[in-house]
């Protein structure tokens, strides 16, 4: 994903920006399942992932 505002360096709040988006997901599931060993899961689904870009058109900043 590019971000000028990260590429800039105005921006660093994104911590997954430099992996690619598959290397994201299976981080983040294995982050998840570490985060739940102390309760049984039954079944794992499969992550849900939407475009890398264009998913937002305007944030509320409060």
């Amino acid at each position: 994903m590019q971000c000028a505002l990260y590429d800039a360096g105005r921006c660093r709040s994104c911590q997954w920006i430099e992996q690619p988006v598959s290397q994201q997901l299976t981080a983040k599931m294995a982050d998840l399942q570490q985060l739940l060993t102390a309760h049984a899961v039954g079944e794992w689904c499969a992550p849900v992932s939407g475009p890398e870009q264009g998913f937002r058109n305007k944030a509320k900043m409060v």
